[in-house]
């Protein structure tokens, strides 16, 4: 989902990448607020299936992004600044982890490709909203409840743990040690996981090749990642 606010095409661009399950009306209002600064605004929310699935289709949704602000801006539908092909001045500003995911996959896509470097170089500043945070199913959960899904979904997820109640207490009731041993393990297992990938999330943002300003952003008031 997604939407532009066009100024005029020598506006810094501000690409606005929201948290998850933000409608276009949500990010409406941040993107009023760079108006009247005089900023054009590309806004951009994307769904669990394109960014939370895996790498490779996270790119593609990096792609297919930076695919359409090109367009736009060759038909001077958005700003960015200059006189060529492709916006000059961007801004990004990430919301949560889901915009921080997508906005690394970016810079993952514009450092692969030489047709998309243009976002490395164009890069003028970078506001990190809430984000980023860990990686852990708590605060997953969270924002799961957040996106209001439907019923069924929902059904879906939250029936998993109690798959997992019952397997234990099937475990338990026929004594089986090995195969509580293996369960044990295989929580312990998720949980160093779960800690891995947010190292391994952390220093991706860390080593950022834009070498633009950053601002960090956060609020006690944010349920999900509030420091």
């Amino acid at each position: 989902a997604g939407g532009t606010t066009p100024i005029g095409k020598d506006a810094p661009l501000v690409i606005l990448l929201g948290w998850w399950g933000s409608t276009d009306r949500s990010l409406g209002k941040f993107a009023q607020l760079y108006a009247d600064l005089g900023c054009a605004v590309c806004r951009f929310s994307a769904k669990f299936s394109e960014n939370f699935i895996g790498g490779p289709t996270r790119r593609r949704t990096a792609a297919a992004l930076l695919s359409a602000i090109e367009s736009r801006f060759r038909a001077g539908g958005v700003g960015g600044g200059g006189n060529g092909t492709r916006p000059s001045r961007l801004v990004f500003h990430v919301m949560s982890n889901n915009g921080a995911m997508l906005y690394r996959a970016i810079l993952d896509t514009a450092a692969i490709g030489s047709d998309r470097r243009w976002a490395i170089a164009a890069a003028r500043g970078v506001v990190y909203d809430c984000a980023p945070g860990p990686l852990k199913p708590g605060i997953f959960l969270r924002a799961f409840l957040a996106s209001r899904p439907p019923l069924a979904v929902r059904a879906a997820v939250f029936g998993l743990p109690a798959l997992w109640a019952l397997a234990l207490l099937w475990i338990c009731s026929r004594r089986l040690l090995r195969r509580g041993l293996l369960l044990v393990l295989a929580v312990v297992f998720a949980c160093q996981a779960s800690k891995a990938n947010t190292v391994s999330y952390f220093r991706a943002l860390a080593e950022d090749p834009t070498t633009c300003p950053q601002l960090f952003v956060y609020t006690a008031g944010d349920d999900l990642i509030p420091y």
